[in-house]
């Protein structure tokens, strides 16, 4: 259960970070022609980059920590059941 509380915060963060990618991406988009005439290209996809990179940071470590759970939980049974007939 306190994983899961700890997946949630995960995923809350993540969804606040998607939001700031897509803003930041749909600036880019609408000032196109500013960007281009200061050749502000290159800054401008480093800081959709590095947001991007800590929304995948988070992603990997939501979904490391559900498939660790998931073993967990299909292997419980099995655990269980081979201590019982010891």
């Amino acid at each position: 259960m306190i994983v899961s509380i700890k997946v949630k915060k995960w995923q809350s963060l993540q969804m606040k970070l998607k939001d700031e990618r897509q803003k930041m991406t749909n600036e880019v988009m609408n000032g196109v022609k500013v960007i281009k005439l200061y050749a502000w290209e290159k800054p401008m996809l480093k800081v959709i980059s590095e947001i991007r990179s800590k929304e995948v940071a988070l992603i990997r470590k939501a979904s490391m920590t559900r498939t660790f759970i998931d073993v967990i939980n299909s292997a419980s049974p099995f655990l269980v059941s081979k201590n019982l007939k010891l």
